[in-house]
């Protein structure tokens, strides 16, 4: 069993990237990709963590690219050089990020909620902040019961307190997992919200600016459908991934090591990351 789309408190996780490897341990992975938002912070500290725990590791990132209507995010998996050209593009969307934040907090004092930033960070403990520490927020606030809610009633697209942030064009984010050494994957297609007619047309126009994979078995995607992206990819001359998109307490729901349908993720899907051009640091 492995995991391909994972997440620690670098960005919108709860588990530290040690913490996050002991829990992969216990669990039976034999390898893990830790793929934070925006940063790749906390890939050194993984990667220190699997190599005594017998795990291999996959140094990993996940960026939002400008899309419409939904929204595209690109997994880069497989990263040799975390720290190099890409770090310093991460770190100006980070600032991207910390506008955002600010007008999240701007619509929420007009709404007439007491919330300031220094609030937020205290939730963030120092981390990258992001939309769950603001649905945390509403929650400790008594505004949502949890943190589920506060997405569904206020943080999501379109709701009350959203803000959407500039990102990269994908051509952009595929040539930076390139140059990383990674391997650039559309993750969780779904939410590209789109119909499966037109994702096979998007799909040819991925491949042409560099993507290699979808992870068509995302632990959101049912079963069925996931299986239909799936022969959509392959039909391109794209690979297929699996990912729980673990964040901790955050998304309960979604359990390290578990896919599309809550199967185990099965070692299969890291033969791209093997064969391919992107590296795997061996246990």
């Amino acid at each position: 069993m492995i995991d391909l789309h994972t997440h620690s408190d670098r960005s919108d996780g709860t588990l530290s990237p040690s913490e996050l490897v002991r829990l992969a341990a216990s669990s039976g992975l034999t390898a893990l990709a830790l793929t934070d938002h925006d940063t790749v912070a906390g890939l050194d500290e993984a990667l220190a963590s699997c190599r005594p725990a017998g795990i291999r590791f996959l140094g990993g990132v996940e960026f939002e690219a400008a899309f419409s209507p939904g929204k595209l995010h690109i997994l880069g998996i497989g990263l040799s050089d975390w720290h190099g050209r890409i770090e310093q593009r991460l770190i100006e969307m980070r600032e991207r990020r910390t506008e955002r934040n600010k007008r999240i907090i701007e619509k929420m004092q007009k709404a007439g909620i007491a919330a300031t930033m220094a609030d937020i960070q205290k939730i963030a403990v120092g981390t990258v902040v992001g939309r769950p520490h603001f649905a945390e927020f509403l929650v400790q606030r008594g505004i949502v019961r949890t943190i589920q809610e506060g997405f569904d009633r206020y943080l999501a697209s379109g709701k009350r307190f959203y803000a959407r942030r500039e990102n990269l064009q994908p051509a952009e984010v595929a040539a930076l997992i390139r140059e990383a050494g990674g391997r650039a994957i559309v993750a969780h297609p779904l939410t590209l919200k789109v119909s499966l007619g037109r994702l096979a047309g998007l799909i040819e126009g991925f491949k042409a600016i560099g993507i290699e994979g979808i992870e068509a078995y995302h632990a959101n995607a049912p079963l069925p459908v996931a299986d239909r992206i799936a022969v959509l990819a392959r039909a391109a001359g794209l690979f297929v991934t699996a990912g729980s998109d673990f964040h901790g307490d955050y998304r309960p729901d979604r359990k390290l090591g578990r896919g599309a349908g809550g199967r185990p993720i099965d070692e299969a899907y890291l033969r791209p990351f093997l064969d391919g051009a992107a590296s795997a640091e061996r246990p």
